[in-house]
């Protein structure tokens, strides 16, 4: 809200702008952790026989360049925003002291609202410029984009350009911002319309129940959007690409996973600890792994396009009573991989021309694969046994391969391919 007033009311502003100004320059406490690999085993460090064989001679898994988002001509410049309280020199609003009248902070970036459901405050419009390092002289604190913490008010942040890469690009990629938003313990919060780019994590959200995040572009970064520590968070319609990890969920159980198009990441979709997800109707396409889940209960993946990706389409890890449904799982190296994981269903999905194996069940994994199409009328081959019926699997469709007591039941199967399998039109 512009304050154009005259006299003492003009004065105060001042000032606030001012408190505003010196608040951004105190560094942020917390500590940025370090993005190391997960403590849980990959594939090939369990030891297994068939391990290199299933993932050899694969190549690079490099990470395709991005297409560069364009952003809004319209947005204008905005330093940082940081939100820590309701009320005050990092809140949303300020109370003048004349008459106590009540008016957006500058600096907080709200253009609108109250922090109501009806009326949420809203940050919108703007383009986040990051503090540049100096060359010589003490470092600035390298800081979010936009934080929003300790909150229960009501935001939506939204038709915002967040591009973590200071001068324009210029600098070292090494002084990108460490975050573009965070979220941290505030629930009631909406990204949505936004360009969030070239930050280490793009959008962060942690102990901050159903924040929802949808529409938006993100692009090259380590992690496109992690959550942590957080329940109900719903990812949707956003275009993710060029990460380390598109998604991460981590103790982040009940999430939902919608409509979102991931490519060009290492693990478009990688969840540990996170029970009960939701991943429907994505297009997850050309990324090194598809959807690795470990230590994730009761996941349930449903019309989803897991295409082109360079290691396994679905990969899942102790991840009991998981069940996929009307997916298409074509042209991976594995289509399915389950590894300690039972009970695993597979149904009604179109699963073909994967380069090593439609399905494989390691380590005691149990996967009922009845009524999927295969590629092949007369079913999956493999020198392998139905595990329910004892039949041989002597088929001319997918591979199927099992290891230390793995099983897989097939029969019956689809003759032909599910015409209803992967993303519904959109």
């Amino acid at each position: 809200m512009a304050i154009d007033r005259a006299g003492p009311l003009a004065a105060w502003a001042l000032v606030l702008v001012l408190a505003t100004v010196a608040a951004t320059a105190v560094a942020d406490p917390r500590v940025e952790e370090p993005l190391g690999p997960p403590s849980v085993p990959t594939m090939a460090s369990l030891g297994d026989p068939l391990a290199a064989a299933l993932h050899a001679d694969l190549g690079s898994t490099a990470k395709a360049t991005p297409a560069e988002p364009t952003p809004a001509s319209d947005c204008k410049p905005h330093p940082p925003i940081e939100i820590t309280e309701d009320r005050g020199s990092r809140g949303f609003v300020s109370t003048l002291p004349a008459g106590g009248e009540t008016l957006h902070r500058p600096g907080s970036g709200v253009v609108a609202g109250n922090g109501t459901a009806e009326n949420p405050y809203t940050i919108e419009g703007w383009c986040i410029v990051p503090t540049v390092r100096p060359a010589e002289g003490p470092p600035v604190p390298r800081r979010s984009g936009i934080t929003i913490e300790a909150t229960s008010a009501h935001v939506v942040i939204r038709d915002t350009v967040i591009d973590g890469r200071p001068g324009g690009g210029t600098a070292p990629d090494d002084h990108r911002q460490p975050v573009g938003i965070e979220i941290a313990d505030a629930a009631n919060v909406t990204i949505e319309g936004n360009e969030i780019v070239h930050n280490r994590r793009n959008v962060r959200v942690l102990e901050a129940d159903g924040v929802h995040v949808a529409g938006n572009t993100i692009a090259d970064g380590d992690q496109g959007i992690h959550v942590a520590a957080s329940t109900g968070a719903t990812i949707a319609s956003n275009a993710i690409r060029g990460h380390d990890r598109g998604i991460h969920l981590a103790d982040a159980g009940r999430a939902v996973v919608e409509a979102n198009t991931l490519a060009a990441n290492e693990d478009a979709l990688y969840a540990v600890s996170s029970p009960q997800p939701r991943i429907v109707g994505n297009a997850i396409e050309g990324n090194a792994d598809g959807i690795d889940l470990r230590h994730v209960a009761s996941a349930h993946i449903a019309r989803n396009r897991i295409v082109d990706n360079s290691f396994d389409g679905v990969e899942l890890y102790r991840s009991d009573d998981a069940r996929l449904q009307d997916n298409v799982i074509e042209r991976n190296v594995v289509g399915v991989l389950a590894v300690r994981s039972s009970p695993v269903q597979l149904a009604h999905n179109n699963v073909v021309s994967n380069a090593n194996a439609g399905l494989s069940a390691w380590m005691d994994a149990h996967v009922n694969a009845t009524r999927n199409w295969w590629g092949h009328a007369s079913g999956p081959t493999g020198d392998v046994r139905d595990a329910c019926t004892g039949d041989p699997i002597d088929g001319e469709g997918g591979q199927i391969s099992t290891l230390s007591g793995g099983e897989a039941c097939l029969r019956p199967w689809r003759t032909s391919p599910n015409p209803a399998a992967g993303p519904p039109s959109r």
